[in-house]
């Protein structure tokens, strides 16, 4: 699993501005436990725009609920 707090541009000349995206990559494997071969790999990229506040508390290891993500994820966990 790997996230990250990506910070980038918006706009442009005098109407830029800063926007915040969190990136969640994740992966999962299904392994058979006689011969501990892989059956199947899913990976996941999801990339989620957050606000300013929330990059702060992310970056300053503080937990914070994103609701597009919990969205996002529940739709995924039920497919």
């Amino acid at each position: 699993m790997d996230i990250r707090v990506r910070k980038y541009d918006t706009g442009f000349w005098i109407f830029k501005d800063v926007a915040y995206s969190l990136q969640i990559q994740t992966a999962a494997a299904v392994y058979d436990t006689v011969t501990g071969a892989r059956l199947s790999i899913a990976t996941r990229n999801d990339e989620i725009e957050i606000d300013d506040q929330q990059a702060e508390a992310i970056d300053q290891g503080q937990e914070v609920m994103v609701d597009d993500l919990a969205e996002a994820w529940g739709i995924w966990a039920r497919n």
